[in-house]
């Protein structure tokens, strides 16, 4: 949607948080009158900093029954649109990623993918940065976009675009490179609680990117959805970017060893090569050196730091290592923090939220890999303890709802050497708003015990 189309319209901002509050002030920057705009969300009082404001409010209980009053509604990535309230309305539902690509026209590198792509798109940013590259990295889990960019008046040589499925409906911008990671079953809820819709949300701006790069492991995915897989490069294995036998190849010929990098186990090195293949489509298109790039990877990989939460090494007491892996809400994320870990895990922190997730293939994993110690958060506690006592499978656990007692147990029942490892496989919104909150509170609760 055009600036221009914004004009003159009767405007709804669905939802009032993070996202909700730029785009007020991009509305207001761009002339549109307050008057025309209307917030919808589901608290009860009227936000302090809004209220001299000509805007209107529409709030709590009645939030959604309004939706028809108005011309355009500006939706948060947090509100689904399956909801059955919103749903009827997607004619005039827009949003801000849909409102930036119709008024910027410079490249824009796209990632998605369940998990990792904060790291890996941090990699790729300060390896550009470090090229002498005009960068903006635009967060999945930042300031939103429209925040970032000022459109009209800044002009990048990339930017890159970190976007979760949320962001993903119904439209489709024209993209200068598309790159697709794992796909793990997660945000179903969302999704009209379909994972179908969660993974073909991922390939809804696929067919305007100009280059195509993807985990090889998501082939058959993509050719299940009749893509043309012939326009894709991927990477990994067998592929044209691989990692194996401890070094980085291009066509199996050697590019660099892995020695020397912080960014350490199989999952980090899945997302190396997709930067590589970015590097080299890159390279390739605007006849760059393509020795020089990944020489400027290579540099960032040996110093790059470990963002909060991410398999983060917080703490390490008593020769037991604390790591934060909070943002792991599946299970697939979690094994692999355990893999990355393992055989030295001694204790680790588990949810489960009852969610879509099934518990049973991952309670075998947790057998595979002899966690001897599990510490248990609620809601639904009960179902794990039984589908780990259906395969027999013996070990020391504790039932809490603090916080405190999670890490005094951890500390009591770890040996020299080991990991206690926080990485849930689940959310945890019965005791926290989201990862960073519970992370925090992990690493405090550490902290706490060893002073």
């Amino acid at each position: 949607m055009k600036i221009s189309q914004l004009h003159n319209k009767s405007i709804a901002i669905l939802w009032f948080w993070a996202e909700g509050k730029s785009t007020l002030q991009f509305l207001l920057s761009n002339n549109i009158l307050a008057s025309s705009i209307t917030i919808l969300d589901a608290s009860k009082e009227i936000p302090a900093e809004l209220e001299d404001s000509e805007s209107h409010f529409v709030l709590w209980d009645l939030y959604l029954d309004s939706l028809w009053d108005f011309d355009i509604i500006i939706k948060s990535p947090g509100i689904s649109p399956y909801h059955e309230k919103i749903v009827n309305h997607r004619d005039k539902i827009t949003s801000q990623t849909e409102i930036f690509f119709s008024n910027y026209t410079w490249k824009v590198i796209w990632v998605t993918a369940t998990k990792g792509k904060s790291t890996t798109v941090s990699v790729l940013y300060e390896t550009l940065s470090h090229g002498w590259y005009n960068i903006k990295l635009v967060w999945n889990i930042g300031s939103p976009v429209l925040s970032e960019i000022q459109l009209g008046s800044t002009n990048y040589d990339y930017v890159i675009y970190e976007l979760s499925s949320y962001m993903l409906e119904w439209f489709a911008p024209q993209l200068h490179i598309w790159i697709l990671g794992n796909i793990f079953r997660c945000h179903i809820e969302w999704h009209d609680n379909k994972y179908s819709t969660y993974r073909e949300a991922k390939l809804n701006i696929l067919e305007n990117a100009e280059y195509k790069i993807a985990w090889s492991v998501t082939k058959d995915f993509l050719e299940e959805h009749s893509v043309n897989t012939q326009d894709i490069t991927f990477f990994w294995l067998e592929w044209e970017y691989s990692f194996n036998n401890n070094k980085f190849r291009k066509n199996n010929a050697i590019i660099w060893t892995g020695d020397n990098i912080t960014l350490q186990w199989e999952h980090n090195k899945v997302n190396t090569c997709w930067v590589l293949s970015v590097l080299s489509t890159i390279s390739n298109s605007e006849r760059k050196d393509f020795t020089e790039l990944t020489s400027s990877l290579f540099t960032v990989l040996e110093t790059f730091e470990w963002l909060p939460h991410r398999i983060q090494n917080i703490w390490t007491h008593n020769w037991i290592t604390f790591i934060d892996d909070s943002i792991a809400t599946t299970p697939d994320a979690t094994l692999a923090a355990i893999k990355t870990f393992h055989p030295n895990i001694w204790c680790i922190f588990l949810w489960w939220y009852d969610y879509w997730f099934q518990f049973a293939d991952f309670a075998k994993e947790i057998k595979k890999f002899n966690i001897q110690n599990i510490v248990f958060f609620p809601d639904t506690w009960a179902d794990i303890k039984k589908e780990l006592d259906t395969i027999d499978y013996k070990y020391n656990f504790i039932e809490t709802k603090s916080m405190q007692e999670a890490v005094e147990f951890a500390y009591k029942n770890c040996t020299e050497w080991q990991v206690a490892l926080l990485s849930c496989a689940w959310p945890s919104f019965s005791m926290y708003k989201n990862y960073k909150e519970r992370g925090y509170d992990f690493k405090r609760e550490v902290e706490n015990y060893s002073s």
